[in-house]
């Protein structure tokens, strides 16, 4: 314990004076020994790039055979990359001791004297949990983040700040005291689920599930609703029953209808004709929805069977609410999970598939194979069987010739490709304008084209540059095109560019190297370079730096760890002639390396 207390304190250093004076300030703190750790930091220093250094670091992890050397050196590794990535010491910690257990969180936090508010979230070793604290757990959890819910989405987040004292889970109080301090909800998600890939007692590990959901949607904002049959989606039907009267008062039945928390039925038929039952109900909403609207469905909804949650009439009860696709698929798929019979998960799979079809209003032809593409052939012929006795034999046998999509979908499509079209060339005098001779644009003014510019579309833009380019000034089109672009701003630059890059990539590369040249690189901070040269291969740079200005020179040397200056000189040295030509590829691919970071948002020139 104490070997991993003292590696916690010297990352606490780490960090704080990486944050404080910069990574270089690390070079001389670094020891000698090739542990993980150490290792790990000189790779940082010498301006290796983030992925590189956690590809290494995990493969010298996973020749370690012990167990808990194997932790420890993950733990060390962790804190190399947060370190890297510039971390606030705080947020480094709680990462880091999300990987402890117990007594050693415990530990840390009394040594550390509570400087750095560190929690205890874990649980003493040896410590299982029954279903019935497991119920009571995740009650007041529930309780308490309606309630969060309901009052952040009134009052914002901060109003939480006085709320989290009273709260007794200790992983629930972590989770919104990061939230109340604006931490990034993958943090809190990478915290928490380190606790769960830790925990060995299965219901425990259930509970911090729901507590890493509760959290994360109160975050989002989630509709206090949504929040509940989020969490909810978590109990099995037994567990819901136990819970149901403690949670009496968030009114179940604006939730469910009227609550009915025993199993669904078992059906007696075999699972060929269940599944052919599936997909005719489903046939059967689809096609209504495509006559009266997705509104129409809901009379058709079977209140008994969304009371108890079957996966279909509760589904399609979200997407007549107008629920997120992507929340419905996240609560449907928490109660598939639940379900431990293989054919009785398969069919709800398939319910799951046909909600989510409804929702995207899926053409009948792409919505049925999709349904039977969780069949087995010999599945699939009974289940025609069944359905050739239904008044949609005919129809479903014509979906079925008709691999992808039906000709209503088509004139659909080439309809709304003309809007697009119509919408994106805009008016007819623009349409006459661009299908006239461009001469005149060699004698406008570029400032006054780059306002022009920054009213149009994308596609306009495109255009324009594609003709510049190629037509009356086929020796500096380009170098016009990038004064023109120098006089816009960076998101009207970014809004132009990026579709360029799609449809013509070589003249979207060469404006960019006229924008942007390798020499540029004086004009940047300290902290932008630093970011390029990670992305950079070393052999690359020596490249581009062969005949480069001193002062380019010297700019990039002041932002390397000496040891990798003088290795990046020394390879200057022996590198002996090259052609110019050589050099000025590296060049350019240093400076598309510079575009993609700034188009990115990564770095800001």
């Amino acid at each position: 314990m104490e070997q991993i207390l003292n590696f916690l304190q010297k990352a606490a250093d780490y960090s704080e004076k990486s944050r404080r004076e910069g990574l270089l300030s690390l070079e001389d703190d670094t020891e000698k020994s090739c542990d993980i750790f150490n290792f790990g930091i000189k790779l940082a220093i010498d301006g290796a790039n983030t992925e590189y250094i956690s590809r290494i670091l995990t493969n010298m992890i996973e020749q370690e055979k012990d167990s808990k050397t194997k932790r420890i050196k993950a733990v060390q590794k962790e804190a190399v990359l947060l370190i890297q990535a510039g971390y606030d010491t705080r947020i480094l910690l709680f990462i880091l001791s999300s990987y402890l257990n117990y007594n050693e969180q415990s530990a840390f936090q009394k040594a550390a004297g509570g400087k750095y508010d560190i929690p205890v979230t874990g649980q003493e070793n040896g410590k299982s949990m029954g279903q019935n604290e497991f119920i009571k757990n995740i009650v007041q959890i529930i309780l308490k983040a309606y309630t969060f819910s309901v009052k952040s989405r009134r009052e914002g987040l901060l109003s939480l700040e006085d709320e989290t004292e009273d709260l007794d889970d200790p992983v629930f109080k972590t989770g919104i005291r990061l939230v109340v301090d604006g931490t990034d909800c993958e943090i809190i998600k990478k915290i928490i689920i380190n606790m769960i890939n830790n925990e060995l007692n299965e219901t425990r590990r259930r509970l911090l599930t729901v507590t890493l959901e509760a959290i994360l949607s109160i975050q989002a904002g989630d509709n206090s609703e949504v929040l509940l049959h989020k969490l909810l989606s978590h109990l099995t039907q037994a567990e819901l029953k136990t819970a149901a009267l403690p949670l009496s008062k968030l009114n179940f039945s604006r939730l469910f209808g009227e609550l009915n928390t025993a199993p669904i039925e078992k059906v007696s038929k075999k699972f060929t004709q269940q599944a052919a039952d599936i997909i005719y109900r489903a046939y059967k909403f689809t096609e209504k929805a495509e006559e009266n609207g997705i509104l129409g469905l809901e009379e058709d909804i079977d209140s008994s069977r969304r009371a108890r949650r079957d996966i279909f009439e509760y589904g399609v009860q979200f997407t007549v609410d107008g629920v997120d696709d992507c929340l419905i698929n996240e609560i449907l798929s928490n109660l598939i999970e639940l379900e431990d019979n293989e054919e009785i998960k398969k069919l709800k799979t398939i319910q799951k598939e046909a909600v989510l079809n409804i929702h995207k209003r899926e053409n009948l032809s792409v919505f049925i194979h999709s349904l039977i593409s969780y069949l087995s052939d010999s599945e699939l012929q009974q289940v025609l069987e069944h359905l050739s006795k239904t008044d949609i034999a005919q129809i479903f046998n014509t979906l079925l010739e008709n691999p992808l999509i039906d000709q209503k979908t088509l004139d659909e499509t080439n309809k709304r490709y003309a809007n697009d079209l119509d919408e994106s060339i805009g008016s007819q005098e623009v349409i006459d304008f661009f299908n006239k001779p461009l001469d005149i644009t060699s004698d406008i003014d570029p400032s006054f084209l780059s306002e022009f510019l920054k009213q149009e579309s994308p596609q306009n833009a495109a255009l324009l540059f594609a003709y510049i380019s190629s037509g009356y000034c086929s020796e500096g089109g380009i170098q016009t095109i990038a004064d023109i672009l120098k006089h816009v701003d960076f998101s009207s630059e970014k809004r132009i560019i990026s579709p360029l890059e799609e449809e013509e990539p070589e003249l979207a590369e060469a404006i960019f190297q006229y924008l942007y040249s390798f020499e540029d690189i004086v004009n940047f901070d300290g902290r932008t370079i630093q970011k390029i040269m990670r992305e950079i291969d070393s052999q690359e740079l020596v490249m581009a730096l062969k005949g480069a200005d001193k002062t380019v020179q010297e700019k990039i040397f002041t932002n390397m760890s000496m040891r990798a200056a003088a290795t990046l000189k020394e390879d200057m040295e022996y590198m002996g002639h090259v052609r110019h030509r050589d050099i000025n590829r590296a060049r350019q691919r240093i400076t598309s390396v510079i575009r993609r970071l700034k188009y990115s948002e990564v770095i800001t020139i």
